[in-house]
């Protein structure tokens, strides 16, 4: 009796450690919540739920109350302002937290289908291998979902000091591994081992944030990004059409000191041939200033062609075409399939054509621009693909889609781990916030408060240099981890075969 009433106490707890693993992520940035929560589902997997049906139940009640918690902002997007019925989103919601649950399931059945507590070291290494190829497979998977990556809560931490070598695989894997080993040292486990493996990653991670992968190339750049705070119910609004224009014109006058100004994401919502006049109006007037703009927009190129993309106007010229599109929000995903789904939105522009995957940067006298559309920031083969050559990394978006919620915060997290990877600086510009700039060691130098209409601006630094991660990239650091779970799941099989 008193050890079915243990069992069922462990449930509540994992709620609680799921959904604290939220708080490791902006807006919270509380870290160590992090290790905390790994180390208690670790705990469990190789203590309390050893058997794989149990592991498997604790990891998906632990994904579901992370996953829950952590993207919420989900069903903002989708009832509040996409005009999905209540019953939908929220069966879609439920249906995606379900399914990205399933990652974590899978993740604790498998270690303890395959390993035995027993072998402690083996173990650790296993739970941390096979967390970060869930962690790949659910970024990966068909349109790939990777928000709430272990890696993204550490851009404040010591291990923000690996970012620049191992990348999202790698600082996660480290994530692991360290809480295995926290347990360990709690349970009077591998005392020894575990002290010295917690020294040496975190002392390793703090000296590594000195070295300077990159460094200045060329004169600084003095830039503005517009946050003109436009409501998302009068952004789409035909008869608001050209009030939204006056308010991005206004905004941009007082904004013509910068060498670059930067509008967000569907500033314009209409391609830009239906603007000719007043784009020709702002390329004659930037061009004899000697400035630019960079601004998002529709690009059609065909009656049934339409690209999410930005362009920019005046000394320069160039244009960037969204490459990793939003399922249901930007384009039918799974059609025919979602085509029942698909008529209950009422999102604009719902049926875009993703851009070609290799594009030539936007040539900024000389800098050279890694451009990014909303939560493309978030795929790492996709971003490193622009470097080394980019010098400065720009995200544009429209967080409005998702309301007073934790995406804008997150997303920002997710560009600050890209400037540390890339070490570049970066510039988010937002219809409503996040506005922000980032240095190259991932740290916020300048932001703008949400739901205001202001203008930042700041100077930032064009930068040259090549980080390890530039180098063997997402797929090095996947091989890696391949080949070491590969050796501990050989040694593992053969010792079980010489019993």
């Amino acid at each position: 009796m008193l050890n079915k009433l243990k069992k069922y106490l462990f449930i509540p707890a994992t709620m609680i450690a799921g959904i604290a693993l939220t708080g490791a992520f902006a807006p919270f940035k509380v870290w160590p919540l992090a290790f905390i929560a790994m180390a208690y589902l670790f705990y469990l997997w190789q203590g309390v739920a050893h058997t794989k049906k149990r592991a498997f139940s604790y990891g998906f009640i632990f994904g579901i109350s992370f996953f829950t918690s952590a993207i919420s902002w989900v069903y903002i997007s989708l009832y509040t302002f996409g005009g999905v019925p209540l019953w939908l989103s929220i069966i879609l919601c439920a249906m995606l937290v379900l399914f990205l649950s399933l990652f974590p399931a899978f993740t604790g059945y498998l270690l303890n289908r395959i390993f035995t507590p027993e072998h402690k070291f083996i173990y650790v290494i296993a739970f941390s291998c096979l967390w970060v190829l869930m962690e790949w497979l659910r970024s990966n998977l068909l349109s790939g979902f990777p928000w709430g990556l272990l890696a993204f809560s550490q851009v404040h931490s010591p291990l923000a000091g690996f970012v620049p070598i191992v990348g999202e695989i790698g600082v996660s894997w480290l994530v692991c591994f360290s809480a295995g080993c926290l347990v360990y040292l709690c349970t009077k486990t591998k005392v020894c081992f575990g002290v010295c493996a917690l020294i040496v990653i975190f002392c390793s991670g703090f000296l590594l944030n000195y070295i300077p992968w990159s460094h200045t190339v060329l004169n600084p750049i003095k830039v503005s990004a517009i946050q003109a705070s436009v409501p998302q119910q009068l952004k789409w609004d035909p008869d608001q059409f050209k009030n939204n224009l006056n308010t991005y014109s206004d905004l941009t006058e007082k904004a013509l000191t910068s060498d670059l100004i930067i509008w967000p994401e569907s500033a314009i919502t209409l391609p830009l041939q239906y603007v000719d006049d007043y784009m020709s109006f702002w390329m004659n007037r930037l061009d004899k200033l000697h400035k630019n703009l960079l601004l998002g927009l529709p690009i059609q190129t065909s009656p049934e062609t339409y690209y999410n993309g930005l362009i920019i106007l005046g000394e320069s010229q160039g244009q960037y075409r969204k490459r990793h599109l939003v399922p249901f929000g930007e384009y039918p995903f799974l059609y025919p399939i979602s085509q029942y789904i698909i008529q209950y939105f009422d999102i604009p522009m719902s049926n875009f054509t993703p851009g070609d995957k290799e594009q030539a940067l936007i040539n900024l006298n000389d800098v050279f621009l890694a451009s990014y559309i909303c939560y493309e920031i978030a795929y790492e083969s996709l971003v490193l693909s622009d470097f080394p050559k980019a010098n400065l990394i720009i995200n544009i978006s429209d967080d409005s889609w998702f309301g007073r919620s934790l995406a804008a915060w997150q997303q920002v997290e997710i560009g600050q781990f890209r400037a540390l990877e890339t070490a570049r600086f970066a510039v988010f510009a937002t219809n409503d916030g996040i506005t922000a700039v980032v240095n190259n060691k991932g740290d916020v130098v300048k932001q703008l408060p949400r739901y205001s209409r202001a203008i930042l601006t700041a100077t930032v630094y064009p930068r040259a240099g090549v980080t390890p991660m530039m180098w063997w990239g997402n797929w090095g650091m996947l091989f890696l981890v391949v080949g070491i779970f590969g050796v501990i799941l050989v040694r593992t099989v053969s010792q079980r075969t010489s019993m």
